[in-house]
């Protein structure tokens, strides 16, 4: 990871770029916020501010968690997925953070297809590589439709009883989403061919 260092009054400060971005998107584009959150961080970690330290005081669900997601859906590995949500919650972590993160990497997934586009995620070179590296190891038609998949299991998270059990159903219909996709697209394939035969002379 990227680090730097500055001063601020008689204090030395260290820290890595990444950590830096994570108190700017839980501040929210807040510059009071922002300021605040960084005070507290800089007492909690003794002047020395890394990614790990953020994470585990500002309660932020890691993007390496979303990798190993999508990871596992390209794999269909259902089991692994359930086991990574189990692996979330029992830090702490809310169901539907996870479930609200994820679409979010799926959105940049999307927006890291083209060069152009790249730019304008707001991370870290580094995991801007990460990103390319997964988008281009993923099918586009594959890539929508999760996207489109997991939006609409947040939408109707607000009126699930159970939370947990909807984002679960969401998973395993993400593991099988490749398989559904290639049904899909030979019964289309099917479907032409007949029809080609039938217009034949």
């Amino acid at each position: 990871r990227l680090r730097g260092r500055s001063f601020f009054g008689q204090k030395k400060i260290e820290f890595e770029f990444e950590a830096l971005q994570l108190i700017g998107l839980k501040a929210d584009g807040a510059l009071r916020d922002g300021l605040s959150i960084f005070d507290q961080i800089v007492s909690f970690s003794n002047r020395h501010i890394t990614y790990e330290i953020v994470l585990e005081n500002l309660q932020v669900l890691d993007y390496e968690y979303f990798f190993k997601t999508t990871d596992h859906m390209m794999a269909q590995d259902h089991e692994s997925l359930l086991m990574l949500l189990h692996e979330v919650i029992d830090r702490g972590f809310e169901a539907k953070a996870f479930l609200v993160g994820l679409v979010e990497h799926f959105r940049n997934l999307m927006v890291a297809r083209t060069p152009k586009t790249l730019g304008l995620l707001e991370t870290s070179d580094n995991v801007k590589k990460r990103y390319l590296e997964q988008t281009k190891a993923i099918s586009p038609s594959l890539l929508l439709n999760a996207f489109n998949l997991a939006s609409q299991a947040e939408q109707t998270l607000r009126n699930a009883s159970s939370p947990r059990l909807a984002i679960e159903l969401c998973l395993v219909k993400l593991a099988h989403l490749g398989s559904a996709i290639s049904l899909a697209q030979a019964e289309k394939k099917k479907l032409a061919e007949t029809q080609n035969e039938k217009i034949a002379p």
